[in-house]
């Protein structure tokens, strides 16, 4: 870059255009579809009050930015139309008003349904109406309305009396209509029901339906579209946790806050066949009817509210490893899960894991767009790098300690023709001689006391086809080097113990921090092994020949532990990316990692201080004398800087502890740290 129990593969793809997603889940044999994201539809049915109303709401959802994601149906329907309505479809949300909306969640009882209002704006409107039209004295406003606050001041406004007469149990259309003409009103104002009845009822008197404006039908639009969204998710967390349960390896239960058991997945099942038949009776099967042995610790985790992992029971020759976890809803906790699984299967499981890992050998994780920089050397050395990753030929990586020679490794494996083969990786500097011969190149059976019965494989064998990364090559013993020279030589091994021979295909990264050259000259290491392993050299640089990438990698390993820890990435003072800049990384990427998680937990505040970056780099409690052997190695270029600090420092405190008149809270609080902190920094320069 620049610049336990359940066994569950979900694998997210995508598939034609950028908003639109399918979620594919892989299990058992099954392969499960889900619609996700931009392209899922939702369904609105807009059951329309009056027939007037509907173009208006055509015009309004035609308008509408999102409509190509909306499907929304209009029907113009009355009560009586909406009781004798059988859906053709399914719908997310329903929209009606008064009398429809009032229907539709009694028939619908499980969908969402969402009431158009009926606004104090709309009334005034039809009190206008009905003077001007009908020239209305007093008006009776007749229907299902559930906010109908201070109408009578509707009479300040459009000069009309008006009276309200609520329709409610017991009290119909005709009733409230006989009320108000009783009152003496001489026109009625109501929605679309109210229309009809008086129509029908041959009645000279006039009616006034109340009108819905286009800001009400577009914010029910976006009203219904938010819920048929949030609908759309629900189903789908509900039909992802059916589905997840039953292609789990484990059993599964959810007993709910009583002790009954609401669900009971395939494995489950299987596992307690009677939970099935007690299923309906009286309420639910009970977890102490079905494993009374379990009925202990889901009480204590009813009670804890806490994790109870790892139980094991003896149920009928079969041990089950169990985990009791509580599902927890804010403040309440409704149930609890309980994962059980046969322990056999638990290790055959992990038996083939271990053995598909010993097949496969380790996998590299880095290629080269994982190394940080921007410095034209290591531009070079990536470049270079890819061309021996087009090669077989054995490449041998020098550097110093921390620069980064494993992520080259594992990167020029990425990139070479071996990729997605083994790429294993030993530290030679941490086996012992004793070890090394068996762990390279494997034993047979019986080879020596205490070995593994069936033999071990050698990392040789793990690597075929792919490559071995041999760290820290100058630590081998000397007396092991001529049989890892035969080995590259004749690409063949023979496992301790055994008689025959093994071909592989290997191709061998090496790395060393030291002068293989010098070693060979101290007959430390063989001359003959250094050309075997020396066809492709590569040289990784210190971060000092690299500086303009610190900053770089600096903020880079910032920003990750940050992310890691769950804080706020910080950012770095003037004075604190100053000294970042001078500091000599002698243990180089290493060390500059170390220095940045570091800070990330212990800083405090938005910004990571001058006084902050000190400390973390350990300049507050180490001497000078002890950076001697440094300078000598770096120049005395970082130790006048520090001391150059140090003096400025002690002249900042001198001055702030004089304006302060010495009072050290006061004087902390001004150089934003805490008291005794400043009380060891006047110890540190004499100023007690």
């Amino acid at each position: 870059m620049r610049g336990g129990h359940n066994i569950l593969n979900i694998t997210a793809m995508y598939a034609g255009p950028a908003d639109c997603r399918t979620c594919v889940i892989y299990g058992a044999a099954d392969v499960i579809t889900i619609n996700r994201g931009g392209c899922t539809r939702l369904d609105i049915l807009f059951v329309v009050p009056y027939p007037e109303l509907e173009p208006v709401v055509q015009e309004v959802y035609r308008d509408y930015p999102e409509k190509d994601r909306v499907t929304v149906e209009f029907k113009v329907m009355t009560v009586d139309m909406v009781r004798q309505y059988k859906m053709e479809r399914e719908y997310d949300v329903l929209v009606g008003r008064n009398f429809t909306f009032e229907e539709l969640k009694r028939q619908y009882p499980t969908k969402p349904v969402i009431n158009i209002p009926i606004t104090g704006y709309d009334i005034v409107q039809a009190l206008y109406e009905a003077k001007n039209m009908y020239h209305c004295r007093k008006a009776g406003i007749v229907g299902r309305f559930f906010h109908m606050y201070q109408y009578e001041h509707m009479e300040e406004i459009t000069g009309v009396k008006t009276s309200y007469h609520p329709v409610a149990q017991g009290h119909d259309l005709e009733y409230c209509v006989a009320e108000a003409v009783s009152q003496g009103c001489d026109c009625i104002i109501g929605g679309y029901s109210a229309y009809l009845y008086l129509k029908n009822s041959r009645t000279d008197l006039p009616v006034v339906t109340i009108k819905v404006s286009r800001e009400t039908i577009f914010n029910v639009l976006e009203e219904a579209v938010h819920i048929a969204e949030e609908v759309k998710k629900e189903k789908e967390k509900s039909e992802l946790f059916r589905i997840i349960t039953q292609i789990s390896n484990a059993g599964i239960f959810y007993v709910n806050d009583k002790g009954q058991i609401e669900i009971a997945n395939r494995e489950a099942r299987k596992l307690f066949p009677n939970v099935q038949t007690l299923f309906g009776v009286g309420g639910g099967a009970y977890l102490r009817q079905i494993a009374p042995f379990m009925q202990e610790e889901a009480e204590r985790c009813f009670e804890s509210g806490e994790r109870i992992a790892d139980r094991v029971y003896l149920r009928e020759g079969t041990s089950l490893s169990t985990d009791f976890l509580p599902v927890k809803i804010g403040n309440s906790m409704p149930g609890l899960v309980v994962s059980f699984m046969n322990a056999s299967r638990i290790q055959q499981m992990e038996n083939q894991i271990r053995r598909q890992m010993s097949d496969k050998g380790l996998a590299a994780r880095y290629t080269f767009q994982d190394i940080v920089h921007k410095s034209d050397i290591m531009d070079r050395t990536i470049e270079n790098a890819g061309r021996y990753a087009g090669v077989s030929s054995n490449v041998l990586l020098v550097g110093e300690t921390g620069t980064g020679k494993e992520l080259f490794a594992q990167s020029i494996h990425n990139a070479s023709k071996r990729a997605g083969n083994a790429f294993v990786a030993v530290n030679c500097a941490a086996l012992p001689e004793s070890l090394l011969e068996s762990e390279l190149f494997g034993y047979v059976e019986g080879a020596f006391t205490g070995s593994k019965k069936g033999g071990k494989m050698g990392l040789f064998e793990m690597a075929h086809k792919g490559t071995l990364f041999l760290d820290e090559i100058a630590e081998i013993p000397l007396t092991f080097q001529s049989k890892l020279l035969r080995v590259l030589q004749e690409r063949e091994v023979r496992r301790v113990g055994g008689n025959s021979v093994i071909s592989v295909d290997v191709r061998i990264i090496a790395a060393t921090n030291k002068n293989l050259q010098r070693q060979v000259s101290e007959g430390k290491f063989r001359q003959d092994l250094l050309y075997r392993l020396n066809v492709l050299r590569l040289y990784i640089p210190p971060l000092r020949k690299r500086s303009e990438d610190i900053p770089l990698l600096f903020h880079y390993y910032l920003q990750y532990y940050s992310n890691q820890f769950g804080y706020e990435m910080p950012i770095l003072s003037a004075g604190a990316e100053e000294i970042i800049e001078q500091y000599a990384f002698t243990g180089n990427i290493r060390e500059l990692r170390n220095i940045a998680e570091r800070l990330s937990v212990v800083h405090s505040g938005f910004m990571i201080t001058e006084e902050e970056m000190a400390a973390a780099l350990g300049q507050d409690d180490i001497e000078i004398t002890e950076y001697s052997e440094r300078t000598m190695t770096t120049g005395p270029s970082y130790m006048m800087y520090a001391e150059g600090k140090r003096e400025q420092e002690k002249q900042y405190i001198q001055r702030l502890l004089s304006e302060h008149g010495y009072n050290r809270s006061e004087t902390a609080r001004a150089m934003g740290i805490d008291r005794s902190t400043l009380w060891r920094k006047m110890k540190k320069y004499g100023l007690q």
